[in-house]
């Protein structure tokens, strides 16, 4: 459907994710997203390796949320490196770079009233903030309810898809301006610049943004059925990725919940 290779279908995919549950592999629980997850939040990098001020940006994010420990505890914040495509013309091509993540970092500013978009930019639970944050800055909303919830089970299809297949559920009162991604995340991915502004450097990212499926948008009664396909991208590696699902208030960007869960290591 996109260069991201995602294919993303509405389905009814609730009584699928309960049978997959009840024929579960081994590794059910590593596999599984339960709804009874704590509140998360989306912490959305916009960078390019293009950019010779985002490779700052990029330790932050690998700093401030390491991945080693993102799921030593559960909920919190949710780094998500979104690479965008404006600074391919100027020298060096990034390889993790969509125009739908561009367009991703379009519709938040509009959301904000801004009038220009811009690399390195952070924005966390909806609100723009600065790089170098300290971490202390990034749990103001920890303990808070979730106002949405997902189920969701994992399975490695016999072309090599990833197949995600699950149900949101969001809160009443956000319903209506609720919309649901589903986004594949790579970590320890590493780049040797040899043209453009970070010429000569070499470049570590954590939490990729690898492909997003979505949006899709809840029913009457607060729900959505998601049945994902990710086509496993360059570089892939399984043990280095997870997959995050999230939904957020068009309003104002806040997210109503965000949830993690490393890539499943077999089939199911």
């Amino acid at each position: 459907m996109s260069v991201l290779h995602v294919r993303a279908l509405v389905s009814l995919a609730g009584a699928l994710a309960a049978a997959a549950a009840s024929a579960a592999p081994p590794d059910a629980a590593r596999c599984a997203i339960t709804p009874d997850a704590p509140r998360g939040w989306v912490v959305a990098l916009f960078t390019s390796e293009g950019c010779d001020s985002c490779p700052p940006a990029d330790r932050w994010l690998s700093a401030t949320l390491p991945p080693a420990k993102r799921f030593e505890t559960p909920g919190g914040a949710i780094g998500l490196a979104f690479h965008v495509d404006y600074w391919n013309g100027l020298g060096w091509p990034d390889r993790f770079s969509a125009p739908e993540f561009t367009q991703r970092q379009r519709d938040v500013a509009g959301r904000s009233g801004a009038r220009t978009i811009y690399t390195p930019q952070v924005v966390e639970d909806g609100r723009e903030r600065a790089p170098g944050t300290p971490r202390g800055g990034l749990t103001a909303r920890a303990g808070a309810v979730p106002d949405a919830r997902f189920t969701a089970t994992q399975a490695w299809q016999a072309d090599g898809a990833l197949q995600v297949s699950g149900r949101a559920e969001v809160a009443a009162p956000f319903a209506r301006h609720a919309l649901v991604w589903v986004a594949l995340v790579q970590h320890g991915l590493v780049s040797r610049v040899t043209r453009g502004e970070n010429a000569g450097r070499t470049l570590d990212h954590d939490h990729v943004v690898r492909a997003l499926a979505g949006p899709f948008r809840t029913a009457s009664d607060g729900t959505a059925a998601l049945d994902v396909r990710f086509a496993p991208p360059t570089e892939f590696v399984r043990e280095r990725a997870d997959v995050v699902m999230f939904a957020e208030d068009t309003r104002d960007g806040r997210t109503l919940q965000a949830v993690r869960a490393p890539v499943c290591a077999s089939g199911g």
